[in-house]
C-alpha cells in the first residue's frame, strides 16, 4: 500500500464514521432532529419528521457502504451531494434568517451529540464552523469519488 492508498482509506474511514455517527444520533433522538430541520425553515413543517428518518437511513447506509468498501464511488458521490445540500441549507438559513430560525441552535447535523455549548457556538447565525467542517468532508468525498474503482 502506498501513501495515496493510505490517504484514500483514511478518508473513506473518516466519512464512514461521520455518516454512522450522524445517522445513529438522528435515529436516537428523532424529535430533536425534526426540530432542528424545522428551524431551517427550508421544507414544509410536515416534511421534517419523514426527512429526519430518510436522512438517518441514508447516512447509515452510506456509512456502512463506505466502511465495507462497497459501492465506494457511488457512496462518495452521494456523500458529496448531501454535503453540498447540507452546506447550502446552513448558508441559506444564515443569509436569510427568520425569527426563531436559529432558536434551536446548531445545524442538528449530529442530533443530540452536540452539547448545548457546541450548539451555541455553531448557531445558524454563525455558519463558519459547520461550513468549514462540511468543506473538509466534501473534499474527502470528492477525492474518494475521483480515486475509487
Amino acid at each position: 500500500m502506498n501513501v495515496n492508498d493510505g490517504a484514500i482509506m483514511l478518508g473513506r474511514f473518516v466519512l464512514a464514521v461521520v455518516w454512522l455517527v450522524a445517522g445513529t444520533s438522528k435515529l436516537r433522538n428523532v424529535p430533536a432532529t425534526t426540530i432542528a430541520i424545522q428551524a431551517h425553515r427550508l421544507v414544509p413543517t410536515g416534511w421534517a419528521r419523514p426527512l429526519t428518518l430518510v436522512l438517518a437511513i441514508v447516512e447509515l447506509a452510506l456509512g456502512l457502504l463506505l466502511a465495507a468498501h462497497l459501492a465506494t464511488r457511488v457512496s462518495a458521490v452521494v456523500s458529496a451531494i448531501l454535503l453540498i445540500l447540507f452546506t447550502m441549507s446552513i448558508l441559506a438559513t444564515a443569509a436569510y434568517p427568520r425569527s426563531g430560525s436559529a432558536s434551536a441552535g446548531g445545524c442538528g447535523c449530529f442530533g443530540r451529540l452536540e452539547s448545548v455549548k457546541q450548539r451555541q457556538i455553531m448557531q445558524i447565525v454563525n455558519p463558519g464552523p459547520a461550513f468549514a467542517r462540511n468543506a473538509l468532508l466534501l473534499t474527502l468525498a470528492v477525492a474518494l469519488a475521483l480515486s475509487s474503482n
